[in-house]
């Protein structure tokens, strides 16, 4: 993928390994000490430093103002699942359908952006940054698991209740749960959909703007403090104005 310059942001594929000390350095901020956590206590931490880091792509925003990188996102291809013995997720849901699924297939992962920069401006241009990976590897699907805040899944029944409902993957392409929690917790007819959908997190959010649909069940995290759910993306399936923009 080449460099692409939008605004005042530069948006790159990481090359060398101070790149990828930057990226862990902004996932530490991101992921861990925004929630009082120290990093060097998360035992991932280490795997994903040594094994899934320089073995995988990363997108990388800059400020051109300050040269600073203010959004990240870890990209696995299958080439890339091969080198560490599967795809990152492969421990939370059964990935057979997807595993099955013909061409190239992306993984997201470790999406993050600098507490100054979450607007909806910088999250389009890390849409256009990914929407050119696609392209250039012709992506046929993406997936990846975002996140709910907290480990006990009915503090989220409503919006659990929505996804499964209203936003489950058709079968062909369905992926379970391996420590299986139901999502099903509000009946379908009993759902304020709009309510349920402005409370979702907000990367969540963006998948299902672009069309997204959801894994059979949730996954409680502990050791991330997560309740977590599948988005799985058929990049022929794309809503209109996500093909307009970025893929055409």
């Amino acid at each position: 993928m080449e460099p692409f310059e939008v605004g005042s942001f530069f948006v790159r594929l990481a090359q060398t390994e101070e790149d990828r000390r930057l990226v862990q350095d902004l996932v530490d901020d991101v992921f861990h000490r925004e929630e009082g956590v120290d990093p060097e206590t998360v035992q991932q931490r280490q795997h994903d430093i040594h094994v899934i880091n320089p073995a995988c792509d990363h997108l990388m925003v800059f400020s051109k103002d300050t040269d600073q990188l203010i959004a990240t996102y870890r990209l696995i291809r299958r080439e890339h699942a091969d080198k560490i013995g599967g795809f990152y997720t492969k421990e939370e849901y059964d990935l057979t359908n997807i595993l099955n699924y013909g061409g190239e297939i992306l993984e997201f992962s470790r999406a993050v952006t600098h507490k100054d920069f979450r607007t909806s401006g910088v999250m389009m241009i890390v849409w256009k940054g990914l929407a050119e990976y696609i392209k250039v590897y012709d992506v046929k699907l993406m997936f990846g698991i975002p996140s709910f805040h907290g480990t006990d899944p009915k503090k989220f029944a409503a919006e659990l209740s929505y996804l499964y409902h209203f936003h489950r993957a058709p079968d062909e392409i369905l992926c379970r749960s391996k420590d299986y929690t139901s999502m099903d917790f509000i009946p379908k007819d009993q759902i304020n959909e709009k309510e349920a959908f402005m409370n979702l997190p907000p990367l969540l959010k963006g998948y299902l703007r672009v069309g997204a649909v959801i894994g059979d069940g949730a996954y409680v995290d502990e050791d991330f403090d997560t309740v977590d759910v599948q988005v799985i993306v058929e990049t022929s399936k794309t809503s209109g104005t996500y093909k307009k923009h970025f893929l055409d």
